[in-house]
């Protein structure tokens, strides 16, 4: 990359066109990695699948326990009486 400006005695002074060509290569790489990242990303239809995935196997679970707990209150009963 070749560096646009100028020198002035001692200093450098950085043109315009220098920094519009750096600002031009950063938002490029910004726009790759922002490509990147919602590839990466998974998309609401997926998020929406797990969630109903995610409260079948909750409400299983509480069906599962809700049996367990009166079968053993039915065995109780049946020791008491």
């Amino acid at each position: 990359m070749q560096a646009h400006y100028r020198k002035r005695s001692a200093t450098f002074t950085v043109t315009r066109e220098y920094l519009d060509l750096r600002l031009g290569e950063m938002r490029g790489e910004l726009d790759l990695r922002l490509g990147e990242i919602r590839a990466a990303m998974p998309t609401k239809v997926e998020l929406a699948e797990a969630k109903g995935e995610i409260l079948k196997w909750l409400f299983g679970a509480a069906r599962v326990q809700t049996l367990a707990i009166l079968g053993g209150g039915a065995a109780l009963y049946r020791l008491v009486r």
